[in-house]
């Protein structure tokens, strides 16, 4: 029994150690297992930890290349964009410069053309002082009279468009020479012409003095008419004692009109003079009238003083009369400064 106590307990040992040692067998192949298995997770651990990196490292890579990618484009639409700003403003700029270049241009050209323009007036103007327009007689004939008629006041121009005889003119009753009375008669009165008879001739030389005198006296030139005859002048050399106009003998009657003709022949027109008597009450009506019709000059046989005012009072109011009085006048003063022109 007791053998087989042993024996069994024997058995029991030995199955025990060999069970112990197949436990311990499959502990080890466990743990060996256990180990392959957590040594297989960590590398599996870090190869997905390296890939992940690896794939955070692409998708960094990709994003900084897709960040500059934008970054470049972005830039090249800037500087396009900067391209064409730059070129818009070069081209202003450039306009601006080619505007204000021909604005330039064109006011320089305006200020040639102003130039040239001056230069071409003086030199015309320099032709035409070195070749002034020939001065005819006719131009000092109508020079002369202006300044004479400038220069008068209208009583005087009035004045002008009369004749009277010494008499009539100084209230004597025999007029042979021209003293005090004829000066201060023409100083009222600065009638255009006298008209002599032979009552007013004594000889050649008191006749020549008194027409002498009577120019002195007077104020303006004179119409110097002989109308008579007489056996102590010369009548064919009548204008070597200062006659200058010639009536024709015709008759002195108030109402009549004269052709009268200027000495010596050829001396000017021809001027119609009407016959006055002053003393008439329609005196100045008469004188307008004839005047109208035609007549130059009055020819006042009576009451010089009469037929002055009067004339004054018909035309002084009346502008169109007033112009008529110059137009009269230089037409007068005409012939009596044509024989003067060649001296």
């Amino acid at each position: 029994m007791a053998k087989a106590s042993g024996k069994n307990t024997g058995a029991r040992n030995t199955k025990s150690r060999g069970s112990s040692r197949t436990g311990t067998s499959s502990r080890r192949t466990s743990s060996s297992k256990s180990g392959r298995s957590r040594r297989m997770t960590e590398q599996d651990y870090a190869r997905e930890r390296r890939e992940a990196r690896h794939r955070r490292r692409v998708r960094s890579t990709a994003l900084c290349w897709l960040l500059l990618v934008v970054m470049i484009v972005m830039a090249v639409i800037g500087i396009i964009f900067a391209g064409h700003k730059i070129s818009d403003l070069v081209a202003k700029k450039n306009a601006e410069k080619a505007e204000a270049q021909r604005i330039e241009q064109q006011k320089a050209a305006e200020e040639q053309a102003a130039l040239e323009e001056a230069e071409a007036s003086a030199k015309e103007e320099a032709e035409e002082e070195e070749a002034p327009e020939e001065y005819t007689e006719e131009d000092l004939l109508s020079d002369m009279i202006e300044a004479c008629i400038d220069e008068m006041s209208f009583e005087d121009k009035a004045a002008g468009l009369f004749l009277t005889t010494p008499e009539v003119l100084t209230g004597v009753g025999q007029a042979i020479q021209a003293g005090d009375s004829t000066a201060e008669a023409l100083g009222l009165i600065p009638v255009g012409g006298m008209v002599y008879h032979s009552s007013n001739i004594e000889n050649e030389n008191q006749f020549a003095t008194m027409l002498t005198d009577t120019i002195d006296k007077s104020k303006y030139p004179l119409f110097l008419v002989f109308n008579d005859t007489s056996d102590l002048i010369n009548a064919g050399a009548i204008t070597e004692y200062g006659v200058n106009m010639d009536f024709g003998g015709h008759a002195e009657t108030a109402g009549e009109k004269i052709e009268a003709k200027a000495l010596p022949e050829g001396t000017g027109d021809g001027l119609s003079i009407a016959v006055i008597d002053g003393s008439a009450q329609d005196c100045a009506d008469s004188m307008i009238s004839a005047w109208k019709s035609g007549c130059d000059m009055f020819y006042v046989i009576k009451d010089m003083d009469s037929a002055f005012k009067g004339f004054l009072k018909a035309v002084e109011s009346d502008e169109e009369l007033k112009a008529k009085v110059r137009d009269s006048l230089e037409k007068i003063y005409r012939i009596k400064y044509s024989n003067r022109v060649g001296e």
